[in-house]
């Protein structure tokens, strides 16, 4: 029996067929290296916030915040606390002279951020922000006088003076070694205000 060579040829490639499928399918395909992201460190900064009058102490303020480490530069959101209180200011309008009552806030504020850094240090990305209410009066001379407003104590009856601090920090740390980030002079009572902060990895 005689057949074509077209036929002949027609029916190798048919034959063949699934051994390219095979053959192709097994071999490797070029996939991309996967970079591995380097693990997040939960730390803790202990900030504490410090008034002195002279050599003496008269406040001392400390917070925590946790935050997780996971990159060598100190990027996007910041880790944020905020305490205090909301008040009430009265002010009139310069046309009609209707009073309104605004509310103002009153206490600390505080974003964070750290990143690692070289010689197994910690870079710290800190804003704070401090205000407080210094109420004016007059004392038993007749001599006007005043004080720093505390919680328990009646609310001021005049318009208080609101007194803040407010700094940008940037600093270096070692593991529980506390630094002392920024020192300043208030000028209207000549208190010495200072930053200490210190940051430990979280076991």
């Amino acid at each position: 029996m005689k057949f074509s060579r077209s036929l002949v040829t027609c029916a190798l490639l048919f034959m063949c067929a699934p051994l390219l499928v095979c053959a192709q399918g097994t071999k490797a395909a070029d996939a991309p290296e996967i970079a591995t992201a380097e693990p997040s460190t939960p730390v803790k900064l202990q900030i504490v916030l410090s008034e002195y009058d002279g050599a003496k102490k008269i406040a001392n303020l400390s917070y925590s915040m946790p935050l997780l480490v996971a990159g060598g530069k100190p990027s996007g959101a910041y880790s944020t606390l905020r305490i205090g209180v909301k008040v009430p200011v009265t002010t009139a309008d310069s046309k009609t002279g209707a009073t309104q009552i605004q509310y103002i806030d009153v206490g600390t504020s505080i974003d964070a951020r750290v990143a690692r850094a070289d010689d197994a240090k910690y870079q710290v990305d800190l804003k704070v922000d401090r205000s407080s209410l210094y109420v004016t009066a007059r004392g038993q001379d007749g001599k006007i006088v005043g004080k720093e407003w505390s919680d328990g104590e009646a609310p001021p009856t005049t318009q208080p003076l609101v007194r803040q601090y407010r700094g940008d920090v940037g600093m270096f740390l070692r593991e529980g070694q506390p630094a002392e980030g920024t020192v300043a002079t208030d000028p209207l009572t000549g208190h010495v205000f200072k930053v200490e902060v210190t940051l430990n990895v979280v076991k």
